[in-house]
């Protein structure tokens, strides 16, 4: 079944998502197609492709793919500009709403992002004569398209009843409600929430973002913050660019795009699943609900890591990052490392039981790594879920791992505020420790005698770790705090 995406949905932050052409490796990871729907007036562009079958707008299903680094509306933008003959960079735009087909691998062997696009060409079709002069001046792939035609909805509607449209359905059974509701909802935000850009006469960044240092101080421990952040994200500018043009005019999309945003944090969501990127260790890292949100007590493990690397003089040096989420500590480990200690041959592996996330960190690994490399593995602590996969290895020099320690109830009670963050890499159990006990058990048998491992457990249960930690034979059992004195990392030495 598809599910339906719309604009506010933390999970689809459409803006910041790019996917590679071609990424079919399961039902996860999905590839992006653009449906682009061309309106003049009160109708819509169809062409017929073959026999009597028509397409709305231009939707190419072996093609209109986003390249790979491309964002969705580029690629909208270049899929009108190369298969239609139309380049669409000023004609007015709204974006409709994506849907994610999901593959059963009987029906549709495929997983894909599907992004709906509008383009109002009222302007380019009045240029012409009429619509058959404007249908000449269009550069359709002769191989493909064999007429084309203006159409209202109400008719597209009949053409798919009689089985001349193609069956959208299939993927998405509520494909014509949603879509009707996105082609004829001018705004694109939830009527209760539509802010009147009327009532800013003066649309300017310092105005703004009093606008949403107002709207979000109920909500945020951050509100001037949070405002910055997104008039920065807005315009594609730094904070001092910012900060030193309060009086900058913008245009009515900037102006609802920094709208959108506020909206979405004032439903409680990160503002690093808003902005889609999140700063840990002097990187920037890629971020989505389905991993945690890098924090910066994080970095202790990542200094105590590398400072552990320092023991080696030479040679090869095994380690791994077990429940890496974003990739954000192993990613780290490894940037500094390779800056310290550029003798040392380390090789790296990272896992994690969500696909999802191991997603998030490959993506991130492709972005920041240089000539370091990790092997990321889809395993539920050390063991592999894929038995098509390498195995693993069966001892290291370092394990670490930031773990799922939150006690349940407590982890219930932090996400009411809408965060969004995944319950499944905080929830720890009843007590916050079944997964350092199973971390613990498997590692124990792992680990090179002397090696080391790290487990950032927080407040919740930092003297549980050091005690089982002993119970398991280790040594040296110690706990370091983060800058806020708080318990935070927990280290052991195997005997």
């Amino acid at each position: 079944m598809g599910e339906i995406f719309d604009l506010f949905d933390g999970e689809r932050n459409f803006l910041f998502r790019q996917i590679p052409k071609g990424e079919r490796k399961n039902h996860s990871e999905f590839n992006l197609i653009v449906h682009i729907w061309l309106q003049w007036g009160d109708k819509f562009l169809i062409t017929q492709r073959a026999h009597d079958i028509f397409w709305g707008g231009y939707w190419q299903p072996t093609g209109g793919h986003v390249r790979a680094g491309e964002l969705s509306f580029q690629a909208a933008l270049r899929e009108t500009a190369e298969e239609i003959g139309i380049n669409p960079v000023n004609l007015p735009s709204r974006y409709l709403f994506s849907y994610k087909c999901v593959a059963d691998g009987v029906k549709r062997p495929n997983s894909f992002f599907l992004d709906a696009w509008l383009f109002d060409i009222s302007s380019l079709v009045e240029d012409h004569k009429s619509q058959k002069d404007f249908f000449a001046s269009l550069n359709f792939q002769p191989d493909e398209v064999i007429d084309g035609r203006f159409a209202t909805f109400d008719e597209i509607k009949s053409l798919h009843a009689d089985g001349l449209f193609m069956p959208f359905e299939e993927t998405y059974e509520n494909f014509w409600q949603d879509l009707q509701f996105a082609l004829f909802n001018k705004s694109l935000f939830p009527e209760k929430n539509a802010p009147d850009i009327s009532e800013f006469p003066n649309l300017t960044p310092k105005n703004l973002r009093a606008w949403g240092e107002k709207k979000l101080s109920e909500i945020s421990s951050t509100p001037q913050l949070d405002s910055l952040i997104f008039i920065t994200e807005t315009l594609g500018k730094d904070k001092s660019f910012i900060l030193t043009n309060p009086f900058l005019p913008l245009a009515p999309d900037e102006v609802r795009s920094f709208f959108s945003m506020i909206n979405r944090r004032q439903t409680g969501e990160c503002v690093a699943y808003i902005t889609g990127k999140k700063s840990f260790f002097n990187h920037e890292f890629f971020v989505n609900p389905h991993v945690l949100v890098p924090k910066s007590d994080s970095e202790l493990l990542v200094e105590k890591v590398v400072e552990a690397l320092g023991d080696f003089t030479s040679g090869e040096v095994k380690i791994i990052d077990v429940c890496t989420g974003s990739g954000c500590l192993i990613i780290s480990v490894l940037r500094e490392a390779s800056r310290i200690f550029p003798q040392l041959k380390i090789k790296a592996w990272a896992t994690d039981i969500s696909p999802e996330a191991l997603a998030v960190a490959k993506k991130n690994a492709a972005t920041i790594c240089e000539n370091e490399e990790i092997n990321f593995r889809h395993c539920n602590f050390f063991r592999p879920l894929d038995q098509s996969r390498d195995e693993m290895p069966q001892s290291y020099d370092i394990i670490f791992s930031n773990p799922p320690y939150v006690p349940k109830k407590v982890a219930e009670e932090l996400l009411k505020d809408g965060r969004g963050e995944p319950m499944l890499a905080l929830d720890g159990g009843e007590d916050g420790c079944d997964a350092i006990r199973s971390l613990t058990e498997q590692a124990s048998s792992l680990l090179k005698k002397g090696g080391k491992i790290f487990i950032e457990t927080g407040e919740y249960n930092a003297e549980f770790t050091r005690n089982l930690l002993s119970e398991f034979g280790f040594s040296q059992v110690e706990t370091f705090a983060d800058l806020g004195g708080l318990p935070r990392l927990t280290r052991g030495i195997k005997d």
